[in-house]
C-alpha cells in the first residue's frame, strides 16, 4: 500500500514539470486547422505540441449548422535519450565557438519555504573565489536562522552544486508569506512582478510560485527564465521587475536599390598627394562607366515577422513592398532581373529616380575650380572656357564655346573650339580626328586628320596627318612649325619683318616621323651607356692582364658590366630594327605634299616637302609650292574653289 508521502514523492516531478507547461486554446474549421493554429500561437512546430479536444466540430449541412473544432494545446514534454543527448552535445560542442571564461566568485543564497530553510551555493568561474563555510553560516544567521545542521552546511559548501538543499527548519506562519502581484502593461507586451517581503515566520517567493502566478494571469510567452531565477535568489522587494516581454511585430523592409556609384554628384571626393596636400583639380565628380558595368542592384522586399504579446496574442506584420527597376536611358536589366547594367560608355547619373548613362557630358560654365579636371568616356560640351591649369580627356568629341587657356585637351574624336587657344607656351591639344578653332596661339596641337583655323596660327607647333588649313579674313600663319601629311594651306604665311621663323613641313606622316625621332633619341642614349660600359670594361681587363687576376669584388663587377653590355647591345639592336621599319613605312607613305598660300608668302619662310628643303628668299603672292626632281617648284595658287572648278571642267 502506498502512503501519502510516497505518492507525493512520485508525483512531485510531474507536478513541477506541469508548472512549465504553456497552453493555449485554439479553434479551426477542422481538427488539423485547430492544431495548426495552436502551433502558431505557441510558436512551435506541430510535432512539439500535445492537445485535448474541448469541443468537436461539425461541418453542418449545406453550409448551415457548422461548428468549429476547439482544442486546448500544450507544449510536449520530451523525454531525452541520454545516449543520444550526449552524442548531440558532443557535436554541438565540437561546432561551438570558443567561449571566453569570465572570472566570477561563488555565491551563497538562503530561501525560506513552508518551514524549510534552503541553502544554495554556486561554484566559482574562471579564477573566481569559492564560498567559505563562514560565508554560508553568515548568510543563514542574517536570516535569523540559528539551529541549522552544520554538517549539511559544510557539505553544501563543499559540493557547490548550485541547487537548494534543506539545512534546517523554522516555525512557519503561512499568513506572513511574501506576497507577489503580476501587472500586465496595457498593450500586453510586458509583465511585471511586485513582491512584498515576508513577515515573521513567512516564506520567500519561490520560482514555482512565480510560475504559477504568471500562468494564472495568462502570461505564456516571452518569460525571462534568467530573471525568475535571479529574482528567486535575490528578490527585489517593493519595486516592479519585468519578468516577461512580448515580441513586437516587425514590418518587412521595402525593396530598395543598392547603388554601385555615388548618387550625390555634389559630394566631391578629393584626392591627396603623397605629401598630404589636396589636389583640387581632381574632384572626381564625373563617374565614368563602361558598357557592361553593373550600376545598381535591387534588394528584394523582406517578409514581415509576426509579433506576440506576453498573453500569446499574435501581432500581424506587413510584408515589404516591391519596387520596379529604375531604368533610364542607355541601361538595361541584367538576366537576374535585379541588376542595372550600362549599355554604353559614358557618365552614370541618377535623375528623377532613374539610372541613366549619358554619352555627352555638358558643363554649364567653365572648366576650373568648380569642376576640376574632366575625364569622360564619351563626348564633352563646355559652355564656357577651359581655365589655365586644367584638362579635359574624352573618348568622344570635345566642344568648347569659349577660350582654351594654358590647358590640355585630349579627345579620340573631333575638337571644336569656338573661340581659340591662348596656350602661353604650355597648352597641348590632341585630337584623334579633326580640330576646328578660331585661332591657335603659343600652343602645341596634334591631330589625327586635319586642322582648320579661321583667324590665324601664331608661334605654335601644329601637326596633322592630312591637312592644316588657315583661311579667313585675317587668317595668317606666323612663327612656329606646321607639319601636314598632304597640305598646308594659308592666306598669309610667314612674318613681314622676318624676325619670326616660320617652318612648314609636308609630304610625310608627322606622327610617324616623330616616333622615328624618339626611337633615334633612345638609341643614342643607350649607345652612350654602352660606350661608358666599354671604357670601364677595357680598364678592368687591362688591370687583369697586368696583375693576372682581379680581386673578388672587381671580378664580380666586371662580370656585371659584361652582362649589362650584352643586354644593352640586344636592346639597341631591337631599336635599330624598329627605326629601320619605321623609316620604310615613312618612305612608303610619302605623298606629293604641297604648301598653298592664297594671298602672300613672306621671305624667310622655311619649306620642307618630303626630303627637299628651301628658304623663301622673295615675297610671293597666290602661290603653291610643290617638289619635283629634288627641287621646290613654285606654281599658281590652287585653292579649294579652284580645285572644284577644275574637276567640274574635266567632267
Amino acid at each position: 500500500m502506498i502512503d501519502f508521502v510516497e505518492l507525493k514523492d512520485r508525483l512531485q516531478p510531474r507536478l513541477e514539470a506541469d508548472l512549465f507547461v504553456q497552453f493555449v486554446e485554439a479553434e479551426g474549421n477542422s481538427l488539423e486547422g485547430a492544431v495548426q493554429e495552436a502551433a502558431t500561437l505557441l510558436g512551435l512546430p506541430v510535432r512539439r505540441i500535445e492537445y485535448e479536444v474541448v469541443e468537436r466540430g461539425f461541418a453542418g449541412f449545406f453550409g448551415k449548422g457548422t461548428r468549429p473544432w476547439k482544442i486546448k494545446a500544450y507544449v510536449r514534454l520530451v523525454e531525452v535519450d541520454k545516449t543520444g543527448e550526449d552524442e548531440e552535445s558532443d557535436l554541438e560542442l565540437a561546432d561551438a565557438p570558443e567561449i571566453e571564461v569570465v572570472d566570477v566568485d561563488g555565491q551563497v543564497f538562503v530561501q525560506l519555504k513552508a518551514g524549510d530553510v534552503l541553502l544554495k551555493v554556486t561554484p566559482p568561474q574562471g579564477e573566481g573565489t569559492s564560498v567559505t563555510e563562514a560565508e554560508a553560516r553568515g548568510a543563514l544567521e542574517r536570516r535569523r536562522i540559528l539551529g541549522y545542521n552544520d554538517t549539511l552546511v559544510r557539505q553544501v559548501v563543499k559540493d557547490a552544486s548550485g541547487t537548494y538543499v534543506r539545512v534546517a527548519g523554522f516555525q512557519y506562519n503561512a499568513t506572513n508569506d511574501s506576497f507577489a502581484r503580476i501587472d500586465i502593461s496595457e498593450d500586453e507586451m510586458y509583465a511585471f512582478i511586485s513582491v512584498t517581503p515576508p513577515g515573521a515566520g513567512g516564506g520567500d517567493i519561490s520560482y514555482e510560485g512565480i510560475r504559477r502566478l504568471l500562468q494564472g494571469n495568462g502570461v505564456i510567452y516571452g518569460i525571462k527564465e534568467d530573471v525568475l531565477v535571479q529574482f528567486t535568489d535575490r528578490p527585489a522587494y517593493g519595486t516592479q521587475v519585468c519578468v516577461a516581454a512580448g515580441k513586437p511585430a516587425v514590418n518587412g523592409i521595402n525593396a530598395h536599390m543598392d547603388y554601385f556609384f555615388e548618387v550625390d554628384p555634389a559630394s566631391a571626393r578629393l584626392r591627396e598627394t603623397t605629401a598630404g596636400a589636396v589636389n583640387f583639380k581632381e574632384l572626381n565628380t564625373i563617374q565614368n562607366v563602361m558598357a557592361g558595368d553593373k550600376l545598381a542592384r535591387k534588394m528584394p522586399p523582406e517578409k514581415g515577422e509576426y509579433g506576440r504579446t506576453v498573453t500569446g496574442k499574435l501581432l500581424p506584420a506587413a510584408d515589404g513592398e516591391d519596387i520596379p527597376l529604375p531604368l533610364g536611358e542607355n541601361v538595361r536589366m541584367d538576366k537576374d532581373g535585379c541588376t542595372v547594367v550600362a549599355d554604353v560608355n559614358g557618365q552614370v547619373v541618377l535623375s528623377a529616380g532613374k539610372i541613366s548613362v549619358e554619352k555627352v557630358l555638358t558643363i554649364d560654365g567653365s572648366v576650373g575650380v568648380k569642376t576640376g579636371n574632366i575625364i569622360f568616356l564619351g563626348s564633352v560640351v563646355v559652355n564656357g572656357n577651359v581655365n589655365e591649369g586644367y584638362s579635359i580627356k574624352a573618348t568622344g568629341n570635345i566642344e568648347i564655346t569659349g577660350l582654351v587657356e594654358k590647358a590640355d585637351l585630349d579627345a579620340e574624336g573631333d575638337i571644336v573650339i569656338r573661340q581659340g587657344i591662348t596656350g602661353k607656351q604650355g597648352s597641348t591639344v590632341r585630337a584623334g580626328q579633326m580640330l576646328f578653332a578660331k585661332f591657335i596661339e603659343n600652343a602645341m596641337v596634334k591631330c589625327g586628320s586635319s586642322v582648320v583655323v579661321s583667324d590665324g596660327i601664331l608661334n605654335s607647333t601644329v601637326s596633322a596627318r592630312q591637312r592644316v588649313v588657315c583661311q579667313g579674313k585675317r587668317a595668317a600663319i606666323i612663327g612656329g612649325k606646321i607639319c601636314a601629311g598632304e597640305e598646308v594651306q594659308a592666306k598669309v604665311l610667314g612674318s613681314a619683318s622676318g624676325n619670326t621663323e616660320t617652318i612648314c613641313e609636308v609630304g610625310y606622316d608627322p606622327e610617324l616621323k616623330e616616333n622615328i625621332a624618339l626611337l633615334a633619341a633612345r638609341q643614342a642614349k643607350i649607345q652612350e651607356e654602352i660606350d661608358d660600359l666599354q671604357r670601364n670594361i677595357a680598364t678592368l681587363e687591362a688591370m687583369k692582364k697586368r696583375q693576372r687576376e682581379l680581386s673578388e669584388d672587381k671580378e664580380a663587377y666586371l662580370a656585371e658590366l659584361l652582362d649589362r653590355r650584352i643586354d644593352l647591345t640586344a636592346k639597341i639592336g631591337r631599336l635599330k630594327d624598329r627605326v629601320a621599319e619605321a623609316k620604310d613605312q615613312l618612305t612608303q607613305l610619302e605623298k606629293n605634299g604641297k604648301v598653298s598660300v592664297s594671298t602672300k608668302c613672306y621671305s624667310g619662310t622655311v619649306i620642307f616637302i618630303r626630303d627637299v628643303q628651301t628658304v623663301i628668299r622673295s615675297e610671293y603672292k597666290c602661290v603653291t609650292f610643290t617638289a619635283s626632281n629634288g627641287l621646290i617648284q613654285i606654281g599658281k595658287f590652287v585653292g579649294d574653289n579652284e580645285k572644284a572648278s577644275e574637276r567640274k571642267a574635266r567632267k
